[in-house]
């Protein structure tokens, strides 16, 4: 009996050993891997802000311009600190994305029907100083095409003006952009996507306003890698980009019958890690938040300008640098 308890306590201890073991290899294997598939950098950060749950109210065109500048100065790792794996990074983007949308004069319960299709210009301008890693860019081309349906919410009128307006959507991301497999910052992504969101803008007076737009995105898995570095061995199979949820707020008081200032910004949280051949890479969620002032301009019945500085407060496992974003909307 006891050289049977012995026998079972020492395999018992194998079995334990053996447990840590194999978690302490999958954790350092994860730690190795690159993180080549990451999500789209190119998606709606902030680019939207003031006044986002209202739409069109009559059936017809409406076109949207989104010119954007990013001034990346710095890349952060998992715990927000400087990567010392770059020496002076300069990350600059310039992005023009263009909206066509149609509102349909199909009614769905209090709603209206409406179809999107978004087109990105995307150029990249990088730098780097030695000694430390440098990133290649794709230089100047056209992004992944983005496409969608929505249901735009009638406004909720009280005391003769609008105080409540919403819109519910869901965009797909075809991987139609520029990808070149030695460049390690690309126009395209490489794989689809699917972002719902929730948008809605709050009057509490006739001066003031509150918006916010919920965001979600699911990517799905590739095998198409930036860049792949050269590892004996090992063959890169697929990858897939971790989901990620965000918010766009923006709050604005009218100092003028043309002219509303407020604050915009924009929380990104990912909530889960990207994977490399179905193993989870450690440390690898990225996460945002970035803010400033902003101003909203009404330049006629059927057009107004947006205009959105955000400076970074959080930023981990991403490009940091401040941006400022243009919507200009002319509804047809």
């Amino acid at each position: 009996m006891r050289d049977a308890a012995r026998t079972m306590i020492a395999n018992a201890f194998i079995i334990a050993a053996t447990l840590i073991m194999s978690s302490v290899a999958s954790k350092a294997i994860a730690q190795q891997l690159p993180d080549l598939v990451k999500p789209p950098a190119g998606i709606n950060l902030g680019s939207t802000s003031f006044f986002d749950g209202f739409g069109p109210r009559e059936t017809g065109f409406v076109y949207v311009a989104f010119p954007r500048f990013t001034f990346g100065n710095d890349i952060t790792d998992a715990k927000g600190k400087s990567s010392r794996a770059f020496n002076d990074p300069k990350v600059n983007t310039q992005v023009l994305v263009s909206q066509f949308s149609y509102l349909t004069p199909l009614e769905v319960g209090p709603t209206r029907l409406g179809f999107n299709l978004f087109v990105p210009l995307v150029n990249f301008a990088t730098s780097f100083d030695s000694p430390g890693l440098k990133l290649r860019d794709n230089g100047f081309n056209v992004g992944d095409l983005t496409f969608g349906t929505y249901l735009q919410g009638n406004p909720i009128i009280d005391e003769g003006r609008p105080v409540f307006s919403w819109r519910a959507e869901i965009d797909a991301i075809a991987p139609t952009g520029a990808f070149d497999k030695h460049k390690d910052l690309n126009q395209g992504s490489g794989f689809w996507s699917l972002i719902p969101y929730l948008s809605a803008t709050y009057l509490p007076t006739e001066n003031t306003e509150v918006s916010m737009r919920f965001n979600y995105m699911h990517n799905f898995s590739t095998d198409k890698f930036p860049n792949p570095p050269p590892i004996p061995g090992f063959k890169f199979d697929n990858g897939q980009a971790g989901q990620v949820g965000w918010v766009n707020f923006a709050a604005s008081y009218r100092v003028l019958p043309s002219l509303a200032l407020g604050l915009n910004g924009f929380y990104y949280k990912q909530l889960t890690e990207n994977k490399l051949n179905g193993v989870s890479i450690a440390d690898s969620k990225a996460e945002m938040l970035a803010m400033g002032p902003g101003a909203h301009i009404s330049i006629s019945e059927k057009s107004f300008l947006n205009v959105n500085l955000n400076l970074p407060v959080i930023n981990k496992n991403a490009i940091k640098g401040p941006s400022l974003g243009l919507q200009y909307v002319k509804v047809f």
